[in-house]
This record gives C-alpha cells, structure tokens and sequence, in this order.
C-alpha cells in the first residue's frame, strides 16, 4: 500500500511495521479516523441506529481517545487495568497510603500527573474523569464532556488475564501487576468478594458493560505452574469454555483443540473443574451469579447508570486513605451515588446520604464493609 500523507511524529499511537515489506501502519493516524468517520457516515445513512465500537489494544486512555473521531465506543482497556490495579491494591496493607482508587475516579487530582502531547487536541489528569471527558471532546468535536462517547468498559477478554484473577494480582514494590493472582478452594470465598467490587465498578460507569463469558461465574484463568504471560499461546488459559453446569453434562458444554508450537487441547484446569456452573449458581442466592445478577439488573433498570453523567465523589465523604471508588451519576433529575470499598478491611461512621437501591457484602449508608458496595439514590 502505497503511503498517502506523509508520516507525522504525532500521528504515531502504537508502533506497528509489516516485518516483510517494511510498511509502517501505525504512521497513518489522520488516514485512519478519516476512514472511520467516512464509514460511520455512510452506514447511518442507512440505518441511523447503526452502532460501531472499535478495539485499540493499548492502556494508553489519551493515544486511543482520538478514534472517538470515528467510532461510536471504544474498549476501555485503561479502566481495565487502572481498577483492576486499585482493587489488588487494596489487599495488600502497605499499598492503602496510595488511595489509588480515590485517584482513578478522580476524587484525588493530586494523586496523578496531567497529560498534553503535541498533536492531540485533548488531554488531562490520569483519571476516569478526565479521560471520559477526552473521550467526548472527540466523539462530539469539543462540544461536549458527557453524552457522546460510549464508553465500552469489561470485565476482561479473549487476550487479557480473567477478572478474578486480574483483581487479586502480585505486585512489585511501586503497585504495578507483575503477574496475575492465583485462585484456589481455599481462598475462592474472599477472591469472589474482590472480583466483584472490581466488576461493580465497570458495570456501574457510564456506558456499555462487556462481561466476559464466565467471568460472571468466577472462572478462573490460572497460569499453568511454571508459566508467565509472555509464554506462547498462553491466552488459551482465558479461554476455557463456558461452565454450564459443574460435572460438564450440559449439551451446550464444548472443548477444542489448536495447533501452535505444538498441539494444545483447551479444557477446565484443576480449579475451573470443580467450579460450579450456571445451573447450580441460578439456584444459590449468595452465588457469585447471583451477586452479580443484581448489578446487571440495576445498570438495566436504571436510565442514570445507562445514559446519566459522572462525577467523582469528593474525599470529604469517606477517608482520605480508604480505597474507597465512589462516584455520582445523574439524570434528569435523578442522582445516584455509588460507594466501591476496594479495601480488605471496613469503614465505619459514615453517615452517607440518600436511600439504599443496592447493598453487597453488608453495606450500609453508616458501614463499609471489606470488599463491599453501596448505591443510594439522592
């Protein structure tokens, strides 16, 4: 393909050069949300409802954020990582003093850095609240901080490590997640709690809310013993099949095989074997299923969770040093506060405003317990 326009330093987002002809791809930012938008265009045309969400594989909020020009959604792999982060965090006691929950809703701009790069037209602190912003400026040509962009935030992927994993994972000694967490039996009952505070945030921002098959349920993407993330094929472990029922007899229940550097066949590891199903967690109340069937039918019944604006709650409401993820929605008059505890230990004396739509783990307006989750509705 023979190059357009000329390369520009700051049309560069990810590196990407063909290896065999030498073309740079990543060069051709501009061409690229040309085109996008050139599609978008002409497939509204004809169906004005015509929705086109984008994948750009990259944590990055503010390189991705200009496709926003040309599509509808983007995945959010920065939430994704920055929440998981938080969450993994908040186990572990030397790393509460970061408040890195506090710093990605936004309630803490101290907390982060500000981001401007020549030729992108928006930028911001490091935080949910100034990248959603940026999102907007893009999708609505700077008219708009709120309403335009759909965020598309998930719980994990095809490539990515499973979010019960991702929520609990090993840490170096400034906070960042070096491998995923192992789950067990024996630590199953407290790594559900985890995950799921992870997931109450990604299912109650704005946007869409993308559940990774299973994740819902608890299945599990152990790194085989000996194994890191840079092993080939090793996203095979993301995706294991679907867990129907527990003993595998459901007829919908599949396994398959690949050949990469050698022949690999892909079933339930050790612990997603003895996993129980949709079958049996639909029966359990206190089921992970369960549990998260409340959040799903909240966000579907609720047009403020669906469509409504965010804002960060500010520090004043909880302790400074808490880990608490806490944010506002609101919508034609409706406010709905949201109170994430991504800490392994409890809050009292709170005396937070409003009534009580959704409670997890124990949570009261007065009381936060570990791992818990409040919505009130102002």
């Amino acid at each position: 393909m023979k190059e357009e326009v000329a390369t520009a330093a700051g049309d560069k987002i990810i590196k990407d050069i063909d290896a065999l002809t030498g073309q740079d791809y990543s060069s051709n930012l501009t061409k690229n949300l040309h085109l996008f938008k050139e599609i978008n265009a002409r497939l509204k045309e004809i169906n004005p409802n015509v929705f086109i969400i984008g994948e750009n594989f990259d944590g990055h909020a503010y390189h991705v954020a200009p496709y926003y020009e040309g599509l509808d959604g983007m995945l959010n792999f920065y939430m994704y990582y920055n929440l998981s982060q938080a969450t993994s965090m908040g186990g572990i006691n030397d790393f509460h003093h970061y408040n890195k929950a506090a710093i990605v809703s936004g309630a803490n701009t101290g907390g982060s850095d500000t981001f401007s790069e020549a030729g992108l037209s928006y930028g911001g602190k490091w935080n949910y609240n100034d990248t959603y912003k940026a999102y907007n400026l893009y999708r609505s040509e700077g008219a708009h901080t709120s309403g335009s962009a759909v965020d598309s935030l998930f719980t994990s992927n095809h490539d990515v490590t499973r979010a019960i994993n991702q929520a609990i994972g090993w840490l170096d000694s400034a906070g960042e997640i070096t491998r995923p967490g192992d789950v067990t039996l024996s630590n199953k009952t407290l790594v559900e709690k985890q995950a799921i505070a992870y997931m109450s945030g990604i299912m109650l921002l704005p946007g869409l809310s993308w559940i990774y098959y299973g994740d819902e349920l608890g299945l599990a993407s152990n790194l085989p013993t000996g194994m890191t993330l840079q092993d080939p094929n090793i996203d095979r472990i993301f995706r294991q099949p679907m867990k129907w029922d527990k003993n595998g007899s459901d007829n919908r229940t599949t396994a398959y095989s690949f050949t990469g550097a050698q022949t690999y066949d892909v079933a339930w590891d050790e612990y997603n074997t003895v996993l129980d199903g949709v079958s049996e967690q639909n029966v359990d109340p206190n089921s992970m299923l369960s549990r998260m069937k409340k959040l799903t039918a909240l966000k579907s019944a609720t047009n403020a969770l669906k469509y409504g604006s965010y804002a960060p709650l500010p520090l004043s409401q909880y302790a400074g040093n808490n880990n608490v993820f806490a944010f506002k929605r609101e919508l034609g008059g409706e406010t709905y506060n949201v109170y994430i505890n991504l800490r392994n230990g409890g809050l009292t004396s709170l005396n937070l405003p409003g009534t009580v739509i959704l409670s997890l783990e124990g949570a009261t307006k007065n009381t936060l317990p570990a791992w818990s989750v409040l919505v009130t509705k102002i």
